[in-house]
């Protein structure tokens, strides 16, 4: 354990255990125990025996399948309205033709909601690869850092706070414009939508009670499955750290690195030691205002999924550091790029589904025309036998739409308008006819 104070220790620092402190320390721990309890490469390879910890091939492979099978599910919603979309939606500007003024801005509405009810699997789709993305990055930080005795907590958004959930809830709203700006307002034509519903909502719930990380992490179960004395001491021992103070410590650590010349090449047990020693030394520092250091932390930490996107998340740049050299690092990233090329794939074909879709809505609706390739209508349900099919799913489907009812309604009016015309007529003939008789001598 010397040997990871060497690194970063300078002459005049004091190496008293910090948090074996009790003053001071009673309102936030941001950390919590001391880097004594850190554990060397030996004693953590022998705690990842005590408790099933993931190989990188284990996670990478659990990640990949898991990811598929969301996918997967969300892609029928979206394969189900591209084999009816003929059915499902009306051409908007035929459909509001009788509109008057109104009628171009409702088409343009008309248009609009089914591109965003056509297009919401293929959105979710994307978030849940950016979600999946980062779950595979944090699992494999908690791992190394428990694996050393160090307890990373992450910080978990509740569900309806974050920002990827709050779009995609934002998206599903405004896809129910699509019914009456479509005439889609019977019964028998809600039912047709179910089955775009259901995977999109069963897949909502999934994630809902999959959401936090640290729910399917290390179980309690499983940690004293082999040996509970030891399961005690390890976490009993442990060394609590935030992970936004691990964000910040992370980086400061990265700072002093890249000063050093030649690079220093360091195990994954080293350089979590650096990251906790900074931590503990960060946490000393501002224990006279511990609430306004924990607000600026967690104002400045990565917590939305989108930021793992970014080269300067932290995790990834612990993970990918240059100076990480120990062999399970380097088995670690060969897995990863796996998995980057699955998910890299996964999202290319969502963006062509994507274009394809808007093409296809666009032709669909007059915009365009004479496109070199059918894009998604090769899909659609247009063959000569399916054509009365067709029509008449299309006529039942809208029969009992709101512009429908509608254009009955002005179809009435004008008949009434006709009959009180000729009324009016035959009123004014007999007018004119007691008038001539009157004059008569």
């Amino acid at each position: 354990m010397s040997s990871y104070r060497n690194i970063v220790q300078s002459p005049d620092s004091d190496l008293r255990p910090l948090l074996g402190q009790s003053s001071g320390r009673s309102r936030k721990f941001l950390t919590y125990g001391t880097d004594d309890a850190i554990l060397g490469p030996d004693d953590a390879e022998l705690a990842r025996g005590k408790f099933e910890v993931p190989t990188s091939d284990q996670l990478t492979r659990t990640q990949i399948a898991i990811s598929f099978g969301y996918i997967a599910g969300l892609m029928t919603s979206w394969v189900d309205t591209s084999l009816r979309h003929k059915i499902l939606f009306p051409r908007c500007t035929q459909y509001w033709a009788g509109s008057g003024s109104l009628g171009p801005w409702m088409s343009c509405g008309c248009v609009s909601s089914i591109l965003l009810y056509w297009t919401l699997p293929l959105f979710c789709c994307q978030v849940l690869l950016v979600y999946f993305y980062r779950d595979l990055l944090q699992s494999r930080m908690y791992y190394e850092f428990f694996s050393h005795r160090v307890f990373l907590d992450f910080t978990n958004v509740p569900f309806l706070d974050a920002i990827s959930v709050r779009m995609m809830l934002g998206w599903c709203a405004l896809c129910f414009a699509m019914y009456p700006l479509t005439g889609t307002t019977g019964l028998f034509g809600i039912l047709q939508t179910l089955p775009f519903w259901f995977p999109v909502l069963s897949r909502f719930l999934l994630l809902y009670f999959q959401w936090d990380l640290e729910k399917r992490l290390v179980s309690v179960a499983k940690l004293v499955e082999n040996d509970i004395e030891w399961a005690g001491n390890h976490v009993k021992n442990s060394f609590f750290l935030r992970d936004y103070l691990a964000e910040e410590a992370f980086h400061k650590v990265q700072k002093h690195l890249d000063k050093q010349k030649p690079a220093p090449e360091l195990s994954t047990g080293e350089y979590i030691f650096q990251i906790a020693y900074k931590a503990e030394e960060l946490h000393a520092k501002n224990l006279h205002n511990e609430d306004s250091q924990e607000q600026e932390l967690q104002s400045k930490a990565s917590t939305s999924i989108f930021q793992a996107l970014s080269p300067w998340y932290w995790v990834k740049q612990f993970l990918f550091s240059p100076y990480l050299v120990d062999a399970r690092a380097d088995n670690f990233r060969f897995w990863f790029q796996i998995y980057l090329a699955f998910s890299i794939i996964l999202m290319l074909l969502l963006i062509f589904f994507s274009i394809s879709t808007i093409l296809t809505l666009l032709n669909m609706q007059g915009v365009l025309q004479d496109l070199p390739f059918n894009w998604v209508d090769w899909m659609a349900w247009t063959d000569s036998k399916q054509g009365s099919f067709l029509a008449t799913s299309t006529r039942a489907l809208r029969g009992t739409g709101l512009m429908q009812s509608l254009q009955a309604e002005v179809l009435a009016l004008e008949a009434e308008n006709r009959g009180l015309q000729q009324q009016n007529a035959a009123l004014l003939v007999e007018n004119t006819y007691l008038e001539a008789h009157a004059l008569r001598p």
